[in-house]
């Protein structure tokens, strides 16, 4: 593990210190009313539960298939689906006229 950011924390932590004092404190500035302790509590469980939830899912092991991911396609192959783009239309239009 490398060596802690401590400007990121800083940043992290005085967010969540304005965070709290804004729904506490903010009042008719921001319209909010205050929480009580309990739903407070409330909302820092419901946050853990999605933390928790976040960890879990990031460790189920997956298997990925790199033919599933989206590629960049050659030259050829542009000029291949242009030229069925073509056809097609132009079966299209023979259809409608029909």
């Amino acid at each position: 593990m490398g060596k802690p950011n401590f400007v990121f924390i800083g940043v992290i932590l005085v967010t969540i210190a304005l965070q709290i004092f804004l729904v506490f404190v903010g009042g008719d500035f921001v319209k909010t009313s205050g929480l009580n302790a309990s739903n407070f509590l409330i909302c820092i469980g419901m946050g853990s539960i999605c933390l928790v939830f976040n960890y879990v899912q990031r460790h189920i092991p997956v298997v990925e298939d790199p033919g599933d991911f989206a590629s960049n396609p050659t030259v050829e192959e542009v000029l291949e689906l242009r030229e069925a783009a073509k056809r097609n239309t132009a079966a299209d239009n023979k259809n409608e006229k029909a």
